[in-house]
């Protein structure tokens, strides 16, 4: 597996990604990621934790939430047979 691409995503993104939905988790985020990533949002991993912002007011490139707020790095994965 090689990365796709990757996308500065918000600290929820960044936890939904590393431990699952949670009692803390919006309700609706599952929904938006599917609705952004499509099939994508399969092959989410958290990535370099060297890329992290402290704050940022730019979009989450995951869930599209514009809040700011510390933003991290999520890879999506490339899945298929090996070259």
């Amino acid at each position: 597996m090689r990365v796709k691409y990757t996308l500065s995503a918000c600290a929820d993104c960044i936890a939904f990604v590393a431990n699952g939905p949670s009692h803390d988790t919006p309700p609706t985020l599952d929904a938006q990621i599917a609705h952004r990533l499509g099939a994508d949002r399969h092959h989410l991993v958290n990535a370099d934790d060297a890329d992290v912002s402290d704050f940022s007011w730019s979009f989450c490139e995951c869930c599209g939430a514009r809040l700011g707020g510390a933003r991290g790095q999520l890879a999506v994965l490339e899945c298929g047979a090996a070259p």
